[in-house]
């Protein structure tokens, strides 16, 4: 048989042997995947880093009477002065409140409850992913 007809018969236009051909498919195999890994490395160059910082951040605090004894169920207000945005919640039975996931900005805490005294703290800054404690 003649050998060129069987090198066109099994794909091989070129009429390369069996191991001549086995090297070359080798060499092209080898630079497809160099290709490739150069493609990811490039896309992984160009997406640059991906920052875990989030644009938010947390004000937390513990209302206490005169005695520093815990006061449950004071009304908290958080306002934003920038934007007069309100958050609203009622502290535990440890005294605590937080505002979690909170833009930063400036803050006001304001503070009541039937019997007590009422408390403000303004001025409070907050950044990004930062937690600040306000005792008012």
């Amino acid at each position: 048989m003649n050998r060129s007809l069987v090198s066109h018969r099994a794909g091989n236009p070129e009429g390369l042997n069996g191991l001549q051909l086995w090297n070359t498919l080798s060499r092209i195999k080898g630079l497809m995947s160099v290709s490739i890994l150069l493609a990811f490395a490039l896309l992984l160059f160009c997406a640059g880093p991906v920052s875990a910082q989030v644009p938010t951040g947390a004000i937390l605090g513990t209302v206490k009477d005169m005695q520093s004894l815990p006061v449950e169920g004071a009304s908290v207000t958080l306002t934003n002065q920038g934007t007069n945005y309100e958050y609203k919640s009622i502290t535990s039975s440890n005294g605590g409140y937080q505002f979690r996931s909170i833009d930063y900005g400036l803050y006001k805490v304001s503070v009541s409850k039937d019997g007590f005294k009422s408390g403000v703290v303004e001025n409070i800054k907050l950044d990004a992913s930062t937690e600040y404690t306000v005792a008012p």
